[in-house]
């Protein structure tokens, strides 16, 4: 008759586990169940978990922060590393493209391209000097080391050029005595300076990074493959040598102890892998958050990239469709307007001209007041020099910064409009075909984003629980484990043994949680590693972009692109025309050269003073003197008068000799009579000196030929005085209609450019900001690297922890499928077979 059996340590360890017993079954149970028979509904309703407060989503970013910072350190991963990293990937890939032609090492020393740009490689050095690789300096002429070798000289002469800059060469020193120096090759003949990396130490820190990989994925490897060992061996010892938690139980029973210690060790890690999970969903939350909120970003980057786009198409086809006629008619506007080019030196030259010709002039012409016995001066002459520069000054005054800015306005829009309009539609157009094409590839690629992004809307809240199928088969374990210790516990111990297909799930369930482990962290570490060299990146795009990046640091510093987009000297007229604004009745108010002109134009012949009684008394003493009759002396002329007394033949009645003056005849014609008339008293000179007769006659005719002279002479200055000013006053009158007009048309050549073009180019540099490119960059590297990637390695952390956790899980299912199916042991022996019911 068998021992009665012992009912005190069942209910012994019933009550010390109940409690823990129920919550973990509970909770596995609806666990396992929602995975293995609900759909993705049903899940959500049966795995649906309490709100996670925002208090604990930024303790749980922080630890992830602080792991994720801690795994870097570990790793070594600080700027140098980094930075080093970028360094090694920029040779790798230059090397990458540098081998794809299967070329010698042999070859790439000095080599020669002479092909089609699409085939060039960056390896080699010369190009043709019609490439656009070619290395040219301002002037368009190929830049060339200072000091070249007889090879290079000859590739010089042969119009081959140096090749840009790119990832394999450096740029040219023009001025340095050595020769070009690649980037990091040792295959060349001048070496990179010493410090600089080389293809060798990348080769090196790849080694490095490889092995700061390794130690974080090779742990889970390394358990996986124990583990796969140990589930080998035990399988071998379990069903071959019926070792390792045999068929047969332990003679004489197992103690209440024995039974409750591989139960108390199976709820401790059956809770902690339960609680991993419940972490891990913390974080599942944030990375599906994250990846949301990438999608919302990338969608409204497109959507403001297509806006701003399409702000700058507007002003630039109105620019690239209107500047030639817009500069048409500004050419017709300033057609006749070249005369500002001579500012107000017609003026000035003019009044100049009319000082030299009319300043302190004296009849006769040139004679000295006080000195010729006959000379006088113009009056109103005297301070012609003065008035003039007076003139000048107050012209000078009034206009010339009004002329200055005229001039400079008309200069301005020749040179930025008029000279330039085809290369300005040219560049517009091009930039316009730029933008279009921007659009067309963001309109193309928009919609896959969009339907990527509303698929993962649909299906958030489905995701938003996939972590539990991470833990699917180590909730199943737990599950089958639990009812296995509530069957041991009951009278129902014959279905114990359910926790052999418990741990042989679990023999599963850690190969696969270490696989995922391993495969989590190495993510982990290569997405951590990306955000570190995004941040080396974002400092300076042109390290990975070239050229190009210049356009993204633009974004990234919030400055203009009208620079790196070569739009500004094409739109430079919008800025560089500055229209005055002049009051123009002001600046061509001459009030003193109208006062002056008025004083010359009321000017008579009486400006030089002359006698005219002396004139006539002098005239009459001349007909006396040749009308004599005083025998032997008799002279019958005396016929002169005011009008013939300048051609003193006429009044004889002859002509003159060829070539003979009026002085020449007179002393021709009374010659004759010195003898005769002898005895008259004829004096000349100042002093009164006895003379002929003769040379009396002719002295007097000058007298009186000099103050007609002086008479006619006056009248004739002032007329062509006042006719000259009437010039200059016309002049002066139409160079003032010409400022007027000219001051009109740029003043209407300023107010339409205004509502036209210099409103397109205010549109466009309105618009030539990209900030937003920046702040977007700024939130995905915050939801990704921040929130996303360090939340990802805490998950893969957990998982690695799950898989260490289901090994004692694993070894205390194995020992209580055993010892729970088996009876108490009261202290009396027992047989080997097992009782699965209470008597």
């Amino acid at each position: 008759m068998a021992a009665p059996i012992d009912l005190s340590c069942q209910l012994a360890i019933f009550q010390v586990c109940r409690m823990h017993l129920l919550r973990s079954l509970c909770t596995g149970a609806l666990a396992a169940t929602a995975l293995a028979g609900y759909g993705p509904h049903q899940l959500r309703r049966l795995v649906d978990a309490p709100t996670v407060s925002n208090g604990t989503l930024d303790s749980a970013k922080k630890f992830s922060q602080d792991a994720l910072k801690f795994l870097t350190n570990l790793r070594g991963g600080d700027s140098t590393f980094y930075q080093h990293l970028v360094t090694t990937f920029k040779i790798k890939w230059c090397e990458i493209d540098v081998k794809s032609d299967g070329h010698s090492d042999a070859a790439e020393v000095n080599a020669l391209f002479s092909g089609l740009d699409d085939n060039y490689l960056p390896y080699y050095r010369f190009v043709p000097s019609a490439s656009q690789f070619a290395l040219k300096n301002s002037t368009g002429q190929c830049t060339q080391v200072k000091k070249p070798s007889a090879d290079i000289l000859r590739l010089y002469n042969n119009d081959y050029c140096e090749v840009k800059a790119n990832c394999y060469w450096r740029d040219v020193d023009p001025t340095s005595l050595t020769d070009r120096v690649p980037v990091y090759t040792t295959k060349q003949g001048p070496q990179p300076p010493d410090g600089d990396y080389r293809v060798s130490d990348a080769d090196e820190f790849l080694k490095t990074y490889a092995k700061s990989f390794g130690s974080v994925v090779l742990p889970p490897l390394i358990l996986l493959i124990l583990s796969i060992i140990s589930i080998i061996l035990f399988i071998i010892c379990r069903c071959c040598c019926n070792k390792c938690g045999g068929r047969h139980g332990k003679p004489g029973g197992y103690t209440c102890m024995e039974k409750f210690l591989p139960i108390l060790f199976f709820l401790l890690f059956a809770i902690a892998i339960l609680v991993l999970a419940a972490l891990s969903y913390v974080y599942w939350g944030v990375v599906t958050t994250s990846v949301g909120n990438i999608f919302d970003f990338v969608q409204s980057f497109i959507d403001k990239t297509i806006e701003w786009t399409n702000n700058l198409l507007d002003p630039l086809n109105h620019i690239g469709s209107t500047i030639i006629s817009s500069s048409d008619s500004i050419s017709t506007q300033l057609d006749g307007s070249g005369f500002i080019e001579d500012g107000l030196t017609g003026i000035t030259d003019r009044l100049t001209a009319f000082a030299a010709s009319t300043d302190r002039v004296t009849l006769p012409l040139k004679c000295v007041v006080g000195q010729d016995a006959f000379c006088t001066a113009c009056q109103v002459c005297t301070n012609i020099n003065t008035q003039i520069t007076a003139v000048n000054q107050q012209i000078s005054t009034a206009a010339g910064s009004g002329v200055s800015d005229l001039k400079t306005t008309r200069r301005q829009i020749k040179k930025t409009i008029l000279d330039a309009k085809l290369t300005i539609r040219n560049v517009v157009k091009m930039a316009t075909t730029k933008q279009q094409n921007l659009i067309d590839t963001l309109n193309k690629n928009t919609q896959p984003v969009v339907d990527i992004h509303k698929t993962w809307n649909d299906n958030t809240q489905v995701l938003k629980y996939a972590i539990v199928a991470l833990f699917a088969l180590s909730i199943v374990v737990i599950v089958l484990g639990l009812l296995g210790v509530l069957f041991g516990l009951t009278p129902l111990r014959a279905l114990v043994p359910i926790m052999h297909l418990a741990y042989s799930i679990a023999f599963i369930a850690i190969i696969v949680t270490f696989v995922l482990a391993a495969a989590f962290l190495g993510v982990s570490v290569l997405l951590g590693d990306v955000c570190q060299v995004a941040d080396i990146l974002s400092a300076n795009w042109t390290t990975v972009l070239g050229d190009t990046g210049k356009i993204v640091d633009t974004c990234f510093q919030n400055t203009s692109l009208l620079e790196e987009l070569d739009l500004a000297p094409q739109l430079a007229f919008a800025t560089s025309i500055t229209f005055p604004t002049l009051d123009v009745n002001s600046m061509l108010s001459f009030s003193s050269l109208d006062q002056f002109a008025s004083t010359i134009g009321s000017t008579t012949s009486n400006t030089f003073p002359v006698d005219t009684t002396l004139m006539q008394t002098a005239l009459q003493g001349l007909n006396n003197q040749t009308s004599v009759n005083q025998s032997p002396c008799v002279v019958s002329d005396g016929r002169y008068t005011l009008d013939n007394i300048l051609a003193p033949w006429l009044a004889n009645g002859q002509q003159p000799t060829s070539g003979q003056t009026g002085e020449q005849y007179m002393k021709n014609r009374y010659s004759t009579n010195n003898t005769a008339c002898a005895n008259l008293p004829t004096r000349c000179g100042p002093s009164a000196t006895t003379c002929q007769y003769a040379a009396f006659v002719t002295e007097m005719w000058k007298n009186v030929s000099t103050l007609r002279s002086i008479q006619l002479g006056a009248a004739s200055f002032v007329t062509n005085m006042t006719t000259n000013m009437t010039n200059l006053v016309t002049y002066v009158n139409g160079w003032k209609s010409n400022i007027r007009g000219l001051a009109s048309n740029i003043s209407a050549i300023g107010t339409s450019l205004e509502g036209t073009l210099i409103k397109d180019v205010n549109s466009i540099k309105a618009q030539m900001t990209c900030e937003y490119v920046a702040s977007t960059y700024n939130s995905i590297d915050n939801e990704f690297c921040v929130s996303m990637v360090p939340s990802f390695l805490m998950i893969a952390l957990f998982l690695f922890l799950m898989g260490i956790f289901l090994i004692p899980v694993i070894i205390t299912l194995i020992i209580m499928a055993k010892r729970l199916r088996h009876k108490h042991s009261s202290g009396g022996g027992s047989g080997p077979d097992g009782d699965t019911k209470f008597k």
